[in-house]
């Protein structure tokens, strides 16, 4: 059985490992129980770089966000509602600290009732089953991992699993995030959750993610190291006008041109992505994620405002 405690600190940067005892150091004087979970296990146990520390706690994070607050750390964001608080720990490395909840639906696709939880729960209750699992920091069994969906096997088989067959029509927004899982890390849908994507595909829930949820998965995609592959997926499944309308069915980058505007639009094939600088040409997000003026380098597009073109550095 792998040592996942050493197998972590072997892999974070000294702010990393830093900000990580602090967590559990106030966790255990508020009495709490803490987990490392999430994102930040998924990476651990594939390989991949580990960017955010998230910490899942049974008990109220705010305590312990205002706690790291006074020793240098920065709030980023606090969603009262959810307790989930995202954090920019001292030295810069980031993450979030977020209470163990249970998300109860009434019927499907309808908002669920928070309910708050052990650990166990909060996992159950996650997106996909490679996303489920935790390690302790607790004192009595800080290092044993907790996989209650058996994630382990489908890291292993190489094949992203969804946790219920009301997963899409509780969350639309999953259907771009799973693709993007499986363009990241090279895996496939596992089939049963192939089935569901399918179903809702053909029952067009994609049309009803939400303009804020729509525009946290591109953010996301836009971290990626290979963030053409995951558009080049959203792109196959015909996903991606749910980013902008003016993306049907191929991304039309904004290039200068001898128009009497100075803009035109011109087609670029997903394929020859990977020697686009991306970075390079506007994003467009939806008017709700970002409330700001347009600028010269990244012009309006006709649109009657409800979407504002953001040009990256």
């Amino acid at each position: 059985m792998p040592d996942y405690m050493f197998l972590l600190e072997s892999r974070l940067s000294p702010e990393q490992r830093a900000a990580m005892m602090r967590v559990q150091e106030l966790s255990a004087a508020l009495g709490f129980n803490v987990y490392l979970t999430g994102g930040t296990v998924r990476d651990l146990v594939t390989g991949a770089s580990l960017r955010d520390l998230d910490f899942t706690v049974e008990g109220n994070p705010s305590k312990i966000a205002r706690e790291l607050e006074k020793g240098g750390a920065k709030i980023i964001s606090e969603d009262e509602k959810l307790r989930q608080v995202e954090i920019q720990f001292a030295g810069d490395c980031e993450g979030s600290v977020a209470a163990a909840r249970d998300d109860h639906y009434v019927r499907p696709g309808t908002r669920p009732e928070i309910r708050w939880s052990t650990i166990m729960e909060d996992l159950r209750r996650r997106d996909f089953s490679l996303n489920a699992i935790a390690i302790s920091l607790n004192p009595a069994s800080r290092g044993l991992l907790l996989d209650p969906t058996n994630g382990l096997s489908d890291i292993e088989r190489a094949e992203v699993r969804a946790l219920t067959i009301h997963s899409f029509t509780n969350q639309p927004a999953r259907l771009l995030r799973v693709l993007r899982y499986a363009a990241r890390m090279g895996f496939k849908l596992e089939a049963r959750t192939q089935e569901w994507f399918d179903l809702a595909i053909e029952r067009e829930l994609q049309h009803t993610i939400m303009p804020e949820d729509a525009g946290a998965e591109l953010r996301a995609a836009a971290r990626e190291e290979r963030p053409a592959l995951v558009l080049k997926a959203w792109e196959e499944h015909e996903l991606l006008e749910v980013i902008h309308p003016v993306l049907t069915s191929k991304l039309w980058p904004r290039r200068k041109s001898s128009s009497a505007a100075g803009w035109t639009l011109q087609p670029m094939p997903l394929d020859s992505w990977k020697n686009f600088h991306w970075r390079r040409w506007p994003i467009f997000w939806p008017s709700p994620i970002i409330q700001q003026p347009f600028r010269k380098s990244a012009r309006t597009c006709t649109n009657g405002g409800r979407f504002a073109a953001l040009s990256q550095r």
